[in-house]
């Protein structure tokens, strides 16, 4: 336990100069593995509150959510085909604004990553972006969609036949072979931060025209 806590904690340094490093090298900055580290370091208080914030939205949503399920059970208990007429486009229209709400949210970690601004500010610009360019972002959407469910194929294959995903772990998570194909999740990972930074960059100096 004490040893995958001590992973996870590199593993979010790791990324935190990723995000460092690649900001340096998009910006044409020179590029420096220490310099890199504290600029990926000074945003953790910022990704912090925009976790804070996102999971506050997302529980006000729940919320409303478990108020609307409520009530659509009062009229399903007093008429079952009002009850389906109603719960049916409830779903749907549910469906729809968390599709929407991830969207909107697609653009925060390059802002975050490439601008100084605070974490609402780059919640608010984030949702700006998608309503402008609804088309780009969803075309990313799926795009990453695909892209992690490919890299993530080799991960389902080599764990369900142990077993793995049913409380029955055969092998280490930790073990080579286990680390081995995890290895295209991890460049999926990469590729689609370059991809959505990349992106954001281009959506913003076509702004600028």
């Amino acid at each position: 336990m004490i040893f995958m806590f001590i992973v996870g904690i590199i593993s979010i340094f790791m990324r935190l100069w990723l995000y460092g490093l690649l900001k340096n090298i998009l910006s044409k900055k020179k590029v420096s593995l220490s310099q890199s580290f504290y600029d990926g370091v000074r945003l953790i208080p910022i990704l912090i509150v925009v976790i804070l914030i996102v999971a506050g939205f997302f529980l006000l949503a729940l919320f409303a959510l478990g108020i609307a399920a409520l009530i659509t059970a009062g009229i399903f208990y007093l008429s079952p085909i009002a009850g389906l007429i109603v719960m049916i486009p409830l779903i749907i229209c549910g469906i729809i604004l968390l599709i929407a709400a991830c969207l909107s949210l697609s653009y925060v970690t390059p802002i975050v990553i490439m601008e100084n601004v605070d974490a609402w500010k780059a919640i608010k610009s984030s949702y700006q972006l998608f309503m402008k360019h609804k088309a780009t972002t969803l075309a990313l959407g799926l795009l990453s969609v695909l892209i992690s469910f490919l890299a993530y194929l080799p991960v389902l294959i080599y764990q369900i036949p142990r077993g793995d995903f049913f409380g029955n772990q055969q092998v280490s998570l930790f073990s080579l072979p286990n680390q081995l194909v995890s290895i295209p999740l991890a460049v999926a990972q990469l590729f689609l931060l370059v991809l959505y930074v990349l992106a954001y960059l281009r959506i913003k100096k076509g702004s600028k025209r």
